[in-house]
């Protein structure tokens, strides 16, 4: 319940109370340009259409001092490529 996520409050506690007001249903994602199969998918479809959600933890450690635990549950970069199937000429993501 305490946490540095800035866009939501400068405030540290007030996160807690304002993440589960944040309304994700009408973003999307998009990949396109030099893939076969673009696709627009929502964040709700994600998971169901896309790939299977993973669990990770990552820990940050900083040369100031800091270090952080942070999970994370999501969709690999991967699994959106091999749907997307990006083309031999694609250099970037």
């Amino acid at each position: 319940s305490y946490n540095n996520y800035y866009e939501f409050s400068t405030r540290k506690e007030a996160v807690v109370d304002l993440v589960d007001k944040f309304d994700i249903s009408n973003w999307e994602l998009k990949v396109t340009g030099l893939v076969e199969n673009p696709i627009t998918i929502t964040m709700d479809q994600l998971g169901d259409s896309i790939g299977e959600k993973v669990d990770r933890t990552y820990r940050f450690r900083c040369v100031e001092g800091w270090s952080m635990v942070v999970p994370w549950q999501g969709i690999e970069l991967r699994q959106i490529l091999e749907h997307a199937k990006p083309k031999p000429e694609a250099k970037y993501v």
